[in-house]
């Protein structure tokens, strides 16, 4: 069996020069080295070669027979193997281009319970956690490149939208693209360096070098070549770059000196400690000079503590939250998982360093490492620990950000135009826009109003009102994997279109801030001073049901009715309680629990039948996936984001891996998105779809609430594209077919139904 060696050659014995940099050279070279061959010549500007010998010779052997061939040596070791840094590995749950920097969408900042805690460490001194996320300047690491050595990235997650470039495979796979992940560390460690919600620098750019297999190892071969191939693409870039290593092996010098030569490249690099509970100098890349080693910590008795895992010593710069965090994985452009290791400790870092490098884009890798030490906070002894007694804890916002910048805006826009009259229905308005040319920075001024409306008046009273609604039968789920989108045209009319995509990806990533949600529960959700205008009117709140449905005013825990939507029969009762001839929750509203109980004992309790679709239509609701769904499941998630910005203000909900209230088989993955007054979508709703689960039949679409409420639907199928959306049926549809749509100058409302 054969032994690979990596040596790396100073000087030749026939002409005593300096060996070259590049190894195609060093190969062409007669060597004295038993059956040896020079097989790999490939790390060009490392200057390594790698030998094959068939016999195993020993690296002393080899190192005799060089010298005594007259021949100076660096080093000779054998090839390495090398190995991911975590510790453990669980799933969490599964789920469903390049763009200029001035088009990746700026992040709002803070972000609220972010879904990693090392996300929320990282934004402050001291414990205990805060719950929030946030970045003097909202800086995102806008302009620089971080590549990721480790086992590839999932190119097509949501989290990386348009920032993944074109990448290296080093380990012979046969993905496509080669770099992409098929084992899940390398996109992991991504999300926490790079992803939109999981991530430190949320607008960086991501090169991922696959130098690990599925199993996460790899030799020295494969990295080295890694190595090589990021300093050609990084020095043709000519930008700020940052490596992020997420792997050890034992203590090599092929591997060290790679690090200074990255280091004179110019770039910086953020390595791993290792996960072994032993001295960070006894491993590589770590106990190089050059990079900025990173030890893992947790959270014990409210203190931070070493990882029992991490590695310490005198090689460990910097210390980051390393056990149980969530970030990105493979598998669909929605999944997420926990990990835990040094790996996920040093992303952290990468990200911190990509944030600063975003701001100091002519820094060099010692300017980035000393702001990384100084900038951190300086926590004394972790918790665990006596080998580093002044250990230092990542704090983004100790980081040195450059001067203020106050926000530029461009002018306005000219005015939209009105409708003509006798072309519309309803109140309508008209709005001007205005742009950020330069973002704030550093504590700079805010940027003002983005928009502005108008009001056109009031034309005729809309006939008609377009309210899209559908029932699907059970197993029906032909919208999975599509995206709604409605729009108030009046206060009673909607539009709506629906975008047949069999890949479609959710308007926002599935996280957010989680709801406890139990059995047939609500909970209220505040719009954090926003508002939302539904039908014509503003609510500031919404109320979160856990059977797939929002609702405004009150809350609903009801499930949808399992009859056809042709059916009108009774298929159950709600029961009625009212005192003096008000309903019970508002008539006792202001009593205490004894009050309460006073007054139920001559309350009035009634029963009242259901129709089909009845619970659909009696309040203000949104109804996403209107069925009997079990929120409880542990597998399942339900989470709200709250985004309040000027131009952007938008409420999104997310419902995944939720199953029905069997609790069994398949599950339902869905999204809602609610456009805030002042933003540009002002009243408009969003809706996606990824896997579903159809048990019981399930209500798609809108509801106005009130007593005039349909008792069924009109079994229309929604049109896929706009140019075949047809008018809606009114609020009480009768079996007729829908209308034709109207002509320009009718005065109908439109509301564009979608398949």
């Amino acid at each position: 069996m054969s032994r690979r060696f990596c040596i790396d050659v100073v000087a030749f014995a026939d002409t005593d020069q300096q060996a070259p940099g590049k190894v195609t050279e060093a190969c062409g070279r007669e060597y004295p080295i038993s059956q040896c061959s020079c097989v790999d010549a490939s790390p060009k500007i490392l200057g390594f070669a790698i030998f094959e010998c068939p016999d195993r010779p020993s690296v002393d052997d080899l190192a005799v027979e060089l010298r005594n061939g007259g021949f100076e040596l660096s080093f000779i070791e054998k090839e390495q193997t090398v190995q991911t840094t975590i510790s453990v590995s669980q799933r969490l749950f599964k789920e469903q281009a390049l763009a200029a920097c001035s088009e990746i969408e700026p992040f709002s900042f803070p972000q609220s319970n972010p879904p990693n805690w090392g996300l929320d460490r990282c934004d402050q001194e001291t414990l205990p956690l805060d719950n929030s996320f946030n970045v003097q300047g909202e800086l995102m690491g806008c302009g620089v490149y971080i590549y990721v050595l480790d086992t590839g990235v999932n190119v097509d997650h949501v989290e990386f939208d348009r920032r993944v470039l074109e990448g290296k495979d080093t380990t012979g796979s046969r993905n496509s693209p080669p770099y992409r992940d098929d084992a899940g560390h390398g996109t992991h460690c991504t999300g926490i360096a790079a992803g939109t919600l999981h991530g430190v620098a949320k607008g960086s750019f991501i090169i991922p070098v696959k130098v690990l297999d599925r199993d996460g190892r790899g030799t020295s071969t494969s990295v080295l070549n890694g190595f090589s191939w990021v300093i050609e693409d990084a020095n043709s870039r000519d930008a700020p770059a940052v490596l992020s290593l997420s792997f050890a092996t034992s203590r090599s010098e092929s591997v060290n000196k790679a690090m200074t030569q990255l280091y004179e490249a110019g770039i910086v690099s953020i390595v791993a400690s290792g996960n072994y509970n032993d001295d960070a100098c006894k491993y590589s890349p770590a106990s190089s000079p050059h990079v900025l080693t990173v030890s893992a910590t947790e959270i014990s008795d409210g203190r931070d503590a070493r990882a029992g895992y991490s590695n310490f010593g005198s090689c460990v710069d910097v210390w980051a939250p390393g056990t149980r965090i969530e970030s990105t994985w493979v598998g669909s452009p929605t999944e997420l998982g926990f990990l835990s290791g040094t790996s996920m400790a040093a992303p952290h870092y990468a990200g911190m360093a990509a944030l600063y490098l975003g701001q100091h884009p002519d820094a060099t890798p010692e300017d980035v490492m000393t702001a990384l030490k100084s900038g951190s906070t300086k926590v004394g002894s972790i918790l665990g620990d006596s080998v580093s007694p002044r250990a230092k804890m990542c704090n983004v916002n100790a980081l040195q950000c450059a001067p203020a910048t106050d926000c530029q805006v461009s002018e306005w826009s000219s005015w939209s135009d009105c409708p003509a009259p006798g072309t519309a229905c309803g109140t309508h308005s008209r709005v001007r826009t205005r742009s950020v040319i330069v973002s704030p920075q550093c504590g700079g001024a805010q940027c003002p109003n983005l928009v502005e409306n108008s009001s056109c008046g009031s034309f005729e009273p809309c006939v008609g009102a377009g309210v899209p609604a559908q029932y699907f039968p059970s197993g029906d789920v032909d919208i999975a994997f599509g995206m709604l989108r409605l729009s108030p045209l009046a206060d009673d009319v909607y539009s709506s279109c629906f975008s047949s995509n069999v890949r479609a990806a959710p308007k926002a990533a599935l996280g957010g801030a989680p709801i406890a949600l139990g059995d047939d529960e609500s909970v209220e959700v505040e719009f954090g001073g926003g508002a939302f205008k539904f039908f014509g009117v503003d609510y500031g709140s919404m109320h979160v049901g856990s059977n797939g449905y929002i609702t405004f005013g009150t809350g609903d825990f009801r499930f949808a009715s399992t009859v056809g939507s042709q059916n009108p029969k009774p298929v159950g009762t709600n029961l009625l309680v009212t005192y003096e001839a008000e309903p019970v929750i508002a008539a006792f509203s202001g009593f205490s629990a004894q009050g309460f109980g006073r007054r139920l004992n001559q309350a009035v309790v009634q029963t009242q039948a259901l129709e089909s679709g009845a619970t659909h239509w009696d309040l203000p609701r949104i109804s996403a996936w209107f069925q009997d769904l079990f929120p409880q499941a542990s597998q399942a998630t339900v989470s709200t984001q709250v985004i309040n910005e000027s131009g952007n203000g938008h409420v999104v909900v997310n419902y995944a891996n939720v199953p029905c209230g069997n609790e069994q088989g398949d599950t339902s993955t869905f999204q809602i998105v609610l456009w805030l007054e002042g933003s540009t979508k002002a009243g408009a709703i969003e809706m996606w779809w990824g896997e579903l689960a159809n048990c019981d039949g399930a209500v798609v679409g809108v509801a106005p609430g009130g007593a005039d409420r349909p008792t069924q639907f009109q079994d229309v199928d929604f049109p896929v594209s706009v140019a075949s959306c047809t008018v809606a049926p009114p609020p009480n549809p009768s079996p007729n077919p829908p209308p034709t749509p109207p002509t320009a100058g009718s005065g109908q409302g439109l509301s564009l139904f979608f398949s």
